[in-house]
């Protein structure tokens, strides 16, 4: 995963008109040696700044993060 597949993500969402992106990891995703993806503490520093990357993407493009809770709160 990359920033480049990021954004290839959010300008999808924007063409078919999507809502919501949904967005869900396990606790094990951030920790080192829990997933085969991310095997040491320097591949889950990489994931934060990914993560990072991601959201400030979003903000500069003015999307704005909900919880799952609030998305529910506000489809009614």
């Amino acid at each position: 995963m990359n920033i480049d597949l990021f954004d290839e993500l959010w300008q999808e969402s924007i063409s078919i008109k999507l809502f919501y992106i949904v967005m869900m990891f396990h606790s094990s995703e951030f920790m080192p040696g829990c997933s085969i993806y991310r095997t040491d503490k320097e591949a889950i520093e990489k994931l934060f700044e990914l993560l990072e990357r991601f959201f400030i993407l979003l903000h500069n493009h003015n999307i704005a993060s909900f919880t799952l809770t609030e998305a529910a709160k506000n489809s009614k």
